[in-house]
């Protein structure tokens, strides 16, 4: 069930949101697709950041 928003979230549940709804609303095809996506965004920062 959702959280009500005039309820303040701590920090920790802030940052589970966009995975969370990416889990929850995606259907497996697209969840596979984002997954993918946000691999390939990480793996070309990581390179830069130790360059």
């Amino acid at each position: 069930m959702a959280k009500p928003r005039s309820k303040r979230f701590s920090r920790e549940d802030r940052e589970r949101g966009y995975p969370t709804l990416i889990r929850d609303l995606l259907p497996v095809g697209l969840l596979g697709l984002a997954q993918v996506s946000l691999m390939a965004a990480f793996m070309s920062t990581v390179p830069s950041h130790i360059n």
